[in-house]
């Protein structure tokens, strides 16, 4: 309805007891134009004060009832109506405050940036805490994209379709083909009415195919916003936008997570003819995931007589990136094993290398593919025999360079048998000092004649075993070695610095072993190291048993 006002004016109703002018001069001249000034409640004035042009012209104040309003309805003939916006007026609204400062936003709870989880949900739940100092916090904006292979451009909902907790528009978690899991999609040809906050929405090539804006949502129903809404083994972006009741608003968080509930896959297995002792050799395979395949490594197995060793290598990276917006979800795994060792001979304390000592051979070897998520996907043990020939520089016979002046065995010893390997938060999880060494010096030692007896390794390398069992991981590689002569025997030492890392790497299982112990536990943890000669001929010392601590 609405209400004529002396001088030419008139106020309106919008439905919602909230008085609008509108242009319209009863029995008048018409003609009407409105101005608005504003004054300090305790010095008002009618029609003086601040002349308002912009949004610009009001000051922040620090209370919600500092200023009057004045609204000047004026027709041709300079007939005049004010009309007052504060206490007593019969009009309308009380004194008001002006909020221009954005409200504070800060995440109390839920994963960080890049979280991963091999499970759908776990990477919880987004809480968010909003403050505002003047007119108080309002209704929070949250904008969802996933990006997996089933974002595309085809079957999409139509532009401006809102998916949202509240409202009443369309239920949380749209349509996963859309990418808009919450918020307000737009497809890129009505991206014009994407808010300027809005995420882009990417298939699976790192195209954007669409937006999605922050829309009205209910962050404190059922306890947060989840960080990955679509029920999907994907990668989700979630922002979300702190409102207070003046409108103004803050961005508290961009944070982009991945779960995934597949492993990678193998296949295609390019096994090679010939494989040299001493050499790097790769073992090339194709692999496919849901996601991203990220790395691959290859395991080893050496065997004989039931003496078994299986050595894993370093990953290799590739053929995808984690988090760079392209799923590179097939490709070719390259992983490489670094100086080839052809036969290992098993060698006991104080015992002479010779041609009588247990030689494990390399039977199989296992390609395992990584995904974003750590998950892994074996080929299993693949023979080396019939199709792969493995030989030395020049010779496919067996050697032993080691028979005749290699005389005082091969052996490990170390500084320190118990290594205090405590969490970040400190030992006992108060930052109590470490009771042991933090690291141990690794020593290998090869002994043998007086006088004659030369370095009889180019490489060493130190391997490790958690909880006395599974695959061996390379600690480390020495390349050179100091020697020292008693007189009766030469001895050629080779050294290692090893500091034991937090967790171990991830096993063709898909485990990832812990070296940490939980306050007073301990973890026990075999050490090995192998001498190797230039052509893949080897010695395998024995085992240094260190124990990890805490503190």
């Amino acid at each position: 309805m609405l209400v004529p006002v002396a001088g030419g004016a008139c106020l309106g109703n919008n439905g919602v007891n909230n008085p609008v002018t509108c242009n319209l001069d009863n029995g008048g001249v018409d003609s009407v134009t409105v101005v608005f000034f504003f004054n300090t409640t305790g010095s008002r004035t009618t029609g003086s004060g601040t002349l308002i042009t912009a949004a610009s012209a009001l000051q922040p104040t620090t209370a919600s009832n500092t200023n009057t309003l004045d609204m000047i309805t004026t027709d041709l003939l300079n007939n005049a109506d004010t009309t007052f916006a504060g206490p007593g007026n019969v009009v309308g609204a009380s004194a008001f405050g002006v909020d221009l400062a954005a409200p504070s936003g800060t995440q109390t709870a839920g994963p960080s940036s890049q979280a991963t989880s091999q499970a759908i949900g776990g990477t919880g739940t987004y809480v968010v805490n909003v403050t505002d100092a003047l007119s108080g916090p309002g209704t929070n904006l949250v904008a969802q994209v996933v990006q997996y292979l089933g974002v595309t451009t085809t079957g999409q909902p139509a532009n401006n379709t809102i998916y949202s907790n509240i409202g009443g528009n369309q239920p949380v978690n749209g349509a996963p083909t859309s990418g808009c899991i919450i918020g307000r999609y737009n497809r890129n040809s009505g991206a014009a009415n994407a808010r300027a906050d809005a995420l882009p929405i990417l298939d699976a090539t790192g195209t954007q195919v669409g937006t999605c804006s922050p829309t009205p949502y209910n962050t404190a129903v059922p306890g947060g916003v989840p960080a990955n809404a679509s029920t999907k083994s994907a990668y989700a972006t979630t922002r979300i936008v702190a409102t207070d009741q003046a409108g103004n608003t803050a961005t508290v968080l961009t944070n982009t997570v991945v779960e995934d509930a597949f492993g990678p896959v193998i296949a295609n297995i390019a096994q090679p003819q010939t494989v040299t002792g001493g050499s790097n050799q790769t073992f090339p395979a194709s692999a496919t995931d849901s996601l991203d395949v990220t790395s691959s490594f290859v395991q080893l197995n050496y065997t004989n007589g039931g003496v078994n060793m299986t050595l894993q290598y370093p990953s290799v990276s590739g053929p995808g990136v984690a988090f760079d917006n392209v799923l590179t979800t097939s490709g070719t795994v390259s992983p490489s094993v670094q100086v080839f060792a052809r036969n290992l001979q098993n060698q006991g304390a104080g015992q002479p290398a010779n041609p009588g000592a247990v030689t494990l051979a390399p039977v199989s070897y296992n390609i395992v593919a990584l995904d974003e998520v750590n998950r892994a996907g074996q080929s299993g043990a693949v023979n080396f025999a019939p199709v792969t020939g493995i030989t030395q520089p020049g010779s496919t016979a067996a050697s032993n360079p080691f028979a005749t002046q290699f005389t005082g065995g091969f052996a490990l010893t170390g500084s320190s048998s118990a290594v205090s390997n405590c969490p970040a938060a400190g030992c006992n999880g108060t930052g109590q000092n470490p009771a042991n060494p933090t690291s141990t010096t690794l020593t290998a030692t090869a002994s043998g004649t007086t006088g004659t007896f030369a370095n009889p390794f180019s490489t060493v390398q130190f391997w490790y075993q958690v909880n006395n069992a599974g695959p061996w991981f390379l600690a480390g590689t020495a390349t050179s070695a100091l020697s020292r002569d008693t007189g009766a025997q030469r001895f050629w030492d080779y050294t290692l610095a090893f500091d034991p890392p937090a967790t171990a790497p991830t096993d063709n299982t898909g485990t990832t072993a812990s070296l940490t112990p939980g306050n007073g536990g301990t973890i026990p943890v075999n050490i090995r190291a192998i001498g190797l000669t230039s052509n893949g001929d080897g010695i395998v010392s024995t085992n240094f048993a260190i124990t990890t601590t805490n503190p």
